[in-house]
């Protein structure tokens, strides 16, 4: 197969080289009939202008010849659908190479998303984006304000239709809210456009990091550490589902973050 295809190839290569020359002659030799049947050139009225004119004639026709065969060698080379596919598919991963893919963090709350996420997006020269953030911005109230005064389920709703809109965003870090994984819709679109990380951690040390803050709406009125144990067995399965998994327990900041480049180039 292989060899089929390069004799078919050196096959058209020779067809069009050698047609060149030909093209080129049959063209010129007509330019040059048209110039020198001209009113002027009879009459011995050659002028420095008309011969200007004629050969910048005869430089179009030649470049016009060479445009129309070179047109035909790609469209020889390229003519069956199969390398038209391979071409468009090369096109496509080249462009895509050039706008890099998002990368989201997700895991418990307290886990350290928008610490490491911060970090991650200098590195990589990316935009850093912590989807709380913009819904508080969005709604000019903190999570918290949120959950208490419109619902659970209202906070949901504006973390699903904010955050589809921001994952169009392309060469971003995602620090992700830690139920906004678990929408079947924005990880469904996570899983196909992006990179996405679990950012895994023991759960004594996520009771420490959040035990008694406020800013945390499903903790409040809770038992800390039974909250928290209902919440991550509730997801973890879900969470299983990210292209990769990183054990915080014996890492500081800078091994994750390294460990999370190291996974996104070669992914």
């Amino acid at each position: 197969m292989i060899i089929k295809k390069i004799l078919l190839l050196f096959f058209y290569l020779t067809v069009i080289i050698l047609s060149l020359p030909s093209s080129c002659l049959i063209s010129l030799v007509g330019a040059g009939i048209s110039i020198l049947s001209s009113k002027n050139i009879a009459n011995n009225k050659i002028t420095p202008k008309i011969i200007i004119l004629t050969i910048r004639f005869l430089v179009i026709r030649l470049l016009r010849v060479l445009g129309r065969n070179l047109s035909c060698i790609i469209n020889k080379l390229y003519l069956n659908s199969e390398n038209k596919t391979k071409l468009w598919k090369f096109k496509f991963k080249y462009l895509r190479s050039l706008v890099k893919k998002n990368l989201i963090l997700l895991g418990m709350m307290g886990v350290g998303k928008t610490t490491i996420g911060k970090i991650l997006a200098k590195k990589l020269n990316f935009e850093f984006i912590d989807t709380d953030e913009q819904i508080e911005k969005n709604n000019l109230m903190s999570v918290s304000e949120i959950f208490e005064k419109k619902g659970e389920n209202f906070f949901r709703d504006e973390e699903k239709n904010i955050i589809s809109k921001l994952l169009k965003k392309k060469s971003c870090v995602f620090a992700l809210g830690g139920g906004a994984f678990m929408n079947n819709t924005l990880r469904k679109n996570i899983l196909k456009d992006c990179i996405s990380v679990w950012l895994e951690i023991d759960l004594k040390i996520l009771i420490g990091r959040t035990s008694g803050k406020k800013n945390r709406p499903l903790l409040l009125n809770e038992d800390t550490s039974k909250k928290l144990k209902k919440i991550y067995n509730e997801r973890k399965n879900t969470y299983a589902l990210a292209n990769h998994k990183i054990n915080c327990n014996n890492l500081n900041k800078n091994d994750i973050v390294i460990k999370i480049c190291k996974m996104y180039e070669e992914h």
